[in-house]
C-alpha cells in the first residue's frame, strides 16, 4: 500500500539543515568563494597567509592590512539529496511507492549517506609589510549513516537481511589557530621571473574539543522466529588539546606575461593531540526470540538486551588537519578590467572534511566598475564534486566588503551542498596584480573618478 512518509521527511529535511560546520580548503573568504576557491593568487595582506604566505614578499602586497567585525565562512550539505529533492519526494504529498525508494536508497553513493560541515571565523588578523598575524577558529563535522538504516525505515524489516550498523561513523573538531607568517623576495631563480618570493606560516593550535567514533560494530537481524543484534560503538571526546602547524609556500610573477604563479603547501606539520579524553562506550546483545505479552512491561525491555553503558578515562588521541598542496595562476586582460584565476587543489591525507580526489578550479573577476567587482567561479573535483561560484566586493580606498556564495552538486536549490561567506577588511586596494600600491589619497581620487563616470553614464 502507498503511504506517504512525513516523519522520514522532517528527519531528513533536518539533517541536511542541521549539518551547519567543514571543508577543509583554506579559510573561506568573500572573495576567494566567490571565485570557487581559485583564489592564490587574489589574497594578500591579511588573507595571504591561510592560502600562499609567500604573497606577503611580492610588490603587489598591501603596506598594512587588518580584518574588521563581521565575517566569517560555512559549508553545509550531505551527498545526495538537495532541497529541492526533499521538497518534490516528500513535503508536497508523493507518495513513496517501491520506485520511488530505491530511486532515494540508489542517491547514496557507496552505501553510505554523508553529512558534513564547515565555519572559520577570523577573530583577528593584521599585516604590515611581508608579516601578518592571524587568530581564526573552525569547526568541522563529518557524519556517516549506514544505508540499511535507510532501507529499514523505507522498506520496513526483511526478515531474510541482516541489517549492518558498523558503518555508523561521526567526527567533529572545533579549534583556534594563532599564526604568524612571514614572506621574503628573492633574487629571481630564472630570468622569466620578474618577481620570487618564498613565505612561510609557524601556527599554534588549540583544541576547544574534538569528538570521534573509534568504536562502530553492530548488525541486526528480525524474522518470525528470532531477533539477532548486537552492538560495540565508542565515542572518545575531549576538551583540551593542542598542537602546531606548518604552511609553506612560493609565489612569483612570471615576465613578460605579467602572470602570477604560486604554490603553497598547507599543514605540512599539522595535527591535535587531545588528552584527558573521556570515552563512552555502549555494547549490547540479544540472540532469541520475543514474548509478545511482555512487549508492554518496562521490566522486559530492560531483561531483553544484554547491555552496558560506560564512561571511562581512554587516555590520549591525534587528529590531523587537512594536508595539502595548492597550485595557483592569476593572469590579467582586457587592460586590467578582468582577472583570470585558476587552482588546482589536491588533499594529501584522510581527515574530516576531507578529500584526495583533486579540485580544478576557475574564476573570474569583473572589474569594469572599480569600487563593486563581481566573481563568477566553477570548480570541479574534491569533496564537493561540483562547485558555482557567485561574488560581489564593495571597495573604497581602505575598506573592502566581499561576498561569496557557491553551491556544491547541484545548483540553487537544487543543490546538494552551500557554502557562504562575508569577509570585511581594511588597507587592501581593489586590484592586487599591480606591481606597485597607490597612496591612499590616490586610490581616493581613483575611488571618486570611477563612482562620478558611473553616475555619468547613469545619467
Amino acid at each position: 500500500m502507498k503511504k506517504r512518509f512525513n516523519i522520514f521527511s522532517i528527519a531528513l529535511i533536518t539533517l541536511f539543515l542541521l549539518s551547519t560546520s567543514i571543508y577543509a580548503q583554506p579559510m573561506k573568504t568573500g572573495r576567494a568563494l566567490g571565485l570557487a576557491g581559485a583564489s592564490g593568487g587574489a589574497m594578500f595582506g591579511v588573507q595571504a597567509p591561510g592560502w600562499n604566505p609567500a604573497n606577503l614578499g611580492l610588490s603587489s602586497n598591501p603596506t598594512y592590512s587588518f580584518y574588521l567585525p563581521l565575517s566569517g565562512g560555512g559549508s553545509f550539505g550531505n551527498n545526495a539529496f538537495s532541497p529541492e529533492y526533499l521538497t518534490e519526494t516528500f513535503v508536497k504529498g508523493a507518495y513513496l511507492d517501491d520506485p520511488k525508494k530505491l530511486e532515494i536508497l540508489g542517491k547514496m553513493e557507496a552505501d553510505d549517506f554523508k553529512l558534513y560541515s564547515y565555519s572559520g571565523v577570523p577573530i583577528f588578523g593584521v599585516s604590515v609589510n611581508s608579516h601578518s598575524f592571524n587568530i581564526e577558529s573552525f569547526v568541522f563535522l563529518d557524519t556517516k549513516i549506514p544505508r540499511d538504516i535507510f532501507d529499514l525505515i523505507l522498506s520496513g524489516n526483511d526478515t531474510t537481511k541482516s541489517y549492518n550498523l558498523s558503518d555508523v561513523d561521526s567526527e567533529v573538531i572545533g579549534y583556534a589557530t594563532a599564526s604568524y607568517s612571514i614572506a621574503k623576495a628573492f633574487s629571481s631563480p630564472h630570468h622569466l621571473l620578474r618577481e620570487f618570493s618564498l613565505g612561510a606560516t609557524f601556527k599554534y593550535i588549540y583544541g576547544i574539543a574534538g569528538g570521534v567514533l573509534d568504536k562502530h560494530e553492530g548488525h541486526i537481524l528480525i524474522n518470525n522466529e528470532t531477533i539477532d543484534a548486537s552492538g560495540n560503538f565508542r565515542y572518545l571526546l575531549s576538551e583540551k588539546g593542542d598542537g602546531v602547524g606548518l604552511d609553506l609556500g612560493a609565489a612569483g610573477v612570471i615576465d613578460p606575461i605579467d602572470t602570477y604563479v604560486g604554490l603553497t603547501i598547507g599543514n605540512l606539520i599539522g595535527n591535535i593531540s587531545w588528552t584527558e579524553t573521556e570515552a563512552n562506550q555502549i555494547e549490547f546483545s540479544h540472540q532469541g526470540g520475543v514474548e509478545i505479552d511482555s512487549l508492554m512491561e518496562t521490566d522486559y525491555w530492560k531483561r531483553f538486551f544484554n547491555d552496558s553503558d560506560t564512561t571511562f578515562d581512554a587516555g590520549d588521541f591525534d587528529t590531523p588537519l587537512p594536508r595539502y598542496f595548492l597550485l595557483s595562476g592569476q593572469k590579467t586582460f582586457l587592460d586590467d578590467n578582468v582577472d583570470v584565476f585558476l587552482s588546482w587543489y589536491q588533499g594529501l591525507n584522510e581527515s574530516s572534511g576531507h578529500s584526495r580526489i583533486p579540485k580544478v578550479s576557475a574564476g573570474t573577476e569583473l572589474t569594469y566598475v572599480k569600487f563593486m567587482p563581481i566573481r563568477f567561479g566553477l570548480g570541479l573535483g574534491g569533496i564537493e564534486s561540483t562547485q558555482y561560484s557567485f561574488g560581489l566586493g564593495f571597495n573604497t580606498p581602505a575598506w573592502q566588503m566581499n561576498i561569496g556564495m557557491s553551491w556544491e552538486r547541484g545548483f540553487a536549490f537544487g543543490a546538494e551542498g552551500m557554502s557562504f561567506s562575508l569577509t570585511n577588511y581594511f588597507g587592501q586596494s581593489y586590484k592586487k596584480n599591480k606591481s606597485t600600491q597607490h597612496t591612499l589619497l590616490e586610490r581616493s581620487n581613483d575611488f571618486a573618478s570611477q563612482v562620478k563616470s558611473t553616475t555619468d553614464l547613469s545619467n
